[in-house]
């Protein structure tokens, strides 16, 4: 699988980062100027420039964050014993990581910049694809490729709806544990 360029870290360079992706969140990529992150973080945008030449460089670097999680939840399905407990590694990894970000869900669901990014860039579609395939296990199914979509795009998208907001981190992830075993089960049984 090839994966996306990794961005040599350094502490500012991790601090922006981690702040851009936060402003992002907030205010969509192109809402977020190179001056607010510096800003935030209380540098001059001079310093932003030192780290990383483009706001592009940024956006890539910030998404490597994100990447690094589905990359570590891959490898883990891949170790796992069987394909039983490949699915389960992931259905749980990709629920820990919906609910420990859920503003950053909404964002990187919903902004157009990154919509379009995540659809071109192809280490992220490998990622998808990957996924896919320890939810499925084997099966390729219409009925199972409509769930492994289902559990993928699902998880992502109702930890962001208002309706949820109210709901415990420790509630969500029970809830939505269940609710995609009951997915599977549909398929299983």
């Amino acid at each position: 699988m090839s994966q996306p360029p990794q961005i040599p870290q350094s502490a500012p360079k991790s601090r922006i980062l981690e702040v851009a992706l936060q402003l992002f969140s907030e205010h969509g990529v192109a809402g977020t100027s190179l001056q607010m992150i510096a800003d935030t973080i209380g540098v001059t945008k001079a310093a932003v420039y030192h780290q990383f030449k483009t706001k592009d460089e940024i956006v890539i670097g910030s998404t490597w964050l994100i990447f690094e999680k589905l990359l570590a939840t891959v490898e883990r399905g891949s170790t796992a014993p069987t394909a039983k407990a490949a699915r389960e590694v992931v259905v749980n990894d990709l629920i820990d990581l919906a609910v420990e970000s859920r503003g950053l869900a909404s964002f990187l669901q919903r902004d157009p910049i990154m919509l379009r990014y995540f659809e071109e860039h192809e280490p992220f579609r490998n990622i998808l694809a990957s996924l896919a395939q320890f939810l499925l296990g084997g099966d390729t199914r219409q009925k199972s490729r409509v769930a492994a979509a289902l559990i993928i795009t699902g998880i992502g998208s109702s930890v962001m709806h208002p309706i949820v907001s109210d709901i415990s981190d420790q509630a969500l992830r029970k809830h939505l544990r269940l609710l995609v075993q009951n997915v599977i089960d549909g398929l299983d049984g």
